[in-house]
């Protein structure tokens, strides 16, 4: 679906991009992460043919997308930060964005609708949460239902609820064929969403990762009854080993994690440690990034 050789980007004498090369399949949610300064951004605005490169290539869709402007509306962009006039409201904004692709308005509240922005769609932006903020800019980014979509910083400054909200409309999107990357600092989101990342230094990519154990997915080293454990992870249908002093019982999914340690509480299990599995992107991006 995309492809970049040998991506290349200067200011003046400091070189940002040094020669990128990376392939993206269709339906991957691929993740950049790197430190500020890196190049994320510009890597990305290139990729989605925003920004010219000094060097190299770039296919999207079979195409280069900044000098076909024709593909243009089979690319969504989320911007890290957006201005808006003190007047514009939710529904104004969108109307300007939806003028892009020639939209009529039943459009635009169907986007309104699905993010759950319509009650709030007349009141100013200024006057949003730094969540509904980041809804209406993702809201935007899938108006003219784009195939491939590029989120800068989609989880910035927002709580946990409006965290969730965004990673289920990304995991969502997927499901229904949508190409994802994304660059976040939000190390855990990315282990939640990203089928794929790239550690990107000094704007070259120094590592790649697949991300092939990123869910829900928990060990629970517990010490007690062996009778009341076994009958709490049958009662779960889950497994339960005996290790050297300990049982080790693996749990997928937030839900059965919360149940099953509140039974063991109540029954006075010891719990010695809970453990998330998967790919630990934060000691990764030590290892890459910070001590390479």
């Amino acid at each position: 679906m995309l492809e970049v050789k040998n991506i290349q980007k200067s200011y003046g004498k400091l070189e940002v991009l040094r020669g990128v090369n990376l392939r993206v399949k269709k339906g991957e949610i691929l993740g950049i992460i790197g430190p500020n300064g890196a190049g994320k951004t510009t890597l990305m605005r290139i990729m989605a043919g925003i920004k010219r490169r000094d060097r190299g290539e770039v296919s999207l869709l079979q195409t280069d997308p900044f000098k076909n402007n024709k593909i243009k509306k089979k690319i969504g962009f989320m911007p890290e930060r957006v201005y808006f006039e003190d007047e514009m409201n939710g529904e104004t904004f969108l109307r300007i964005m939806g003028r892009f692709w020639k939209l009529d308005k039943n459009r635009i509240y169907e986007v309104l609708e699905k993010f759950g922005i319509k009650n709030a769609s007349k009141r100013e932006i200024k006057k949003y949460s730094k969540g509904m903020v980041q809804r209406i800019l993702l809201a935007q980014t899938l108006l003219n239902d784009p195939e491939i979509l590029f989120l800068d910083e989609p989880n910035s400054g927002i709580d946990p609820v409006g965290t969730k909200e965004i990673r289920d409309i990304i995991l969502n999107m997927r499901e229904k064929g949508k190409t994802f990357i994304i660059n976040s600092h939000q190390l855990t989101e990315l282990e939640r969403v990203c089928t794929r990342v790239v550690f990107l230094k000094a704007g070259k990519i120094v590592s790649e990762i697949e991300m092939q154990n990123n869910k829900d997915e928990y060990s629970l080293e517990v010490i007690g009854n062996k009778k009341i454990v076994e009958k709490i992870t049958e009662e779960l249908n889950l497994v339960c080993k005996k290790k050297d002093g300990y049982y080790l019982i693996k749990v997928n999914g937030t839900e059965k994690k919360d149940m099953i340690l509140k039974k063991l509480l109540n029954e006075r299990i010891k719990i010695e440690a809970l453990k998330k599995n998967g790919t630990n992107l934060e000691a990764l991006f030590f290892k890459y990034v910070v001590e390479n």
